[in-house]
């Protein structure tokens, strides 16, 4: 009887923990069933990463029992086209607040090279955004990005966040990140981890979203446009369709909403400026965002404006590869807030999964069931009160009519 109590309880514990370990995601979608067992792939596409943070740190492979499988991502695609590899390792650096409103920083480069590193600061919701520079001796310095939005994200220690800064990989000895705080208080850095070290380049496959909504409203210098996607889809590169000129050479600045409140006279913040012109590329590589609303400001000076025909927006396209099992069940649940990067095993052992591995496939996103309170309205039951009352007196009436018999009965005694 005691063992069956045990094995009881025990089941109680299990059922919890697989619950604690599903809890916070918002949806979910089943995998294809497993033939037989071996690691397999699952594609990251648009419909998918609509419901995935920008960093994938969101996504799990979960088994009937709603039990983490360990996965690896293909990893290695970052929003420059780049093949990289994370590398748990400490860069020097140094800070100077050169005026109230700016802050610079100094990292040591490595002799590899850099595509793009993360900084850790104490608890912040401030956004900033940064200029990247590179140099070889510290005195002549070289533009990186022009623009760089810093965004806090979760980081694995408690009391901190972390920004990721991508860029065009180089192999400078140093680099200066000079961050703009508009005249606010700096965010507190705590340090510079895991640099991203690229291995080689390769051809990225670049997957289009679904067709986004567009509207331009030209006014004095400026054309002013606003793209809206259907899902907050990723996005890393924008490609842009103009007529209206043979000949241009035009400044554009793509922002991104701030808040709710956003229009064309608050745009949000700059995330990427460029030139583009008639004989130039007219697909603009960003940091990977995920907005549904962006905007674009084109910078017509004394010329015609320029008609946007259209905005196509694509993201690199990702997968998590893991070992599944014959007859087993799998969904990937994705979609939560304040998940963290996943510690797994697998993603030290990169040598054991062989060069080709079969795609599994998902079926439609699910949302989780979502428990909702209901509150019945409130009713007048004050005469419930009112009948609670009068049989607590009665009751203590009774009582102490008694009581007062048996000390009449003692007195006479």
């Amino acid at each position: 009887m005691k063992r069956k109590w045990i094995n009881v309880f025990l089941f109680c514990l299990l059922t919890v923990c697989s619950k604690a370990q599903t809890e916070g995601y918002h949806y979910y979608a089943n995998v294809d069933s497993v033939k037989n067992s071996g690691f397999y792939q699952i594609d990251l596409g648009p419909t998918l990463n609509a419901h995935i943070k920008t960093d994938f740190s969101d996504i799990r492979i979960v088994n009937d029992a709603g039990k983490w499988i360990p996965h690896v991502l293909d990893g290695s695609i970052g929003p420059f086209g780049y093949i990289v590899t994370p590398v748990n390792s400490y860069v020097e650096f140094e800070t100077t607040i050169s005026s109230p409103a700016t802050t610079e920083m100094i990292l040591k480069g490595n002799d590899a090279f850099i595509a793009a590193f993360d900084i850790n600061v104490k608890n912040t919701s401030a956004t900033r955004v940064a200029k990247l520079s590179g140099s070889d001796n510290k005195q002549n310095w070289f533009v990186i990005v022009d623009s760089l939005l810093m965004v806090p994200t979760v980081a694995e220690k408690n009391g901190e966040k972390r920004f990721h800064i991508d860029f065009p990989a180089c192999n400078y000895k140093y680099y200066k990140l000079v961050i703009d705080n508009k005249a606010n208080d700096p965010v507190n850095f705590m340090g510079i981890t895991t640099p991203i070290y690229v291995k080689g380049v390769e051809g990225v496959f670049l997957a289009e979203n679904p067709k986004s909504a567009l509207f331009q409203k030209d006014s004095g210098k400026i054309s002013y446009i606003r793209l809206s996607q259907e899902a907050n889809y990723h996005v890393d590169q924008l490609g842009i369709r103009v007529s209206g000129a043979k000949y241009y050479y035009r400044k554009l600045e793509v922002y991104l909403p701030a808040d709710s409140n956003h229009s064309f006279s608050n745009p949000g913040t700059l995330l990427q400026s460029f030139y583009f012109s008639n004989n130039s590329s007219l697909d603009f590589v960003l940091p990977r965002v995920n907005p549904k609303v962006f905007y674009l400001l084109i910078y017509n000076q004394d010329n015609p404006p320029l008609k946007v025909e259209a905005i196509s927006t694509k993201s690199n396209t990702r997968s998590a590869t893991a070992y599944l099992e014959k007859g087993i069940g799998y969904k990937l649940i994705i979609d939560n807030p304040s998940a963290y990067m996943p510690d797994y095993d697998l993603t030290k052992l990169n040598n054991i999964i062989p060069d080709s591995v079969q795609l599994l496939n998902t079926g439609n996103i699910i949302p989780f069931e979502r428990k909702e309170i209901v509150l019945s309205p409130e009713k007048n039951n004050k005469w419930l009160l009112w009948v609670a009352i009068a049989i607590a007196i009665i009751i203590l009436l009774f009582f102490t009519q008694k009581m007062l018999k048996e000390v009449d009965k003692r007195k006479s005694a």
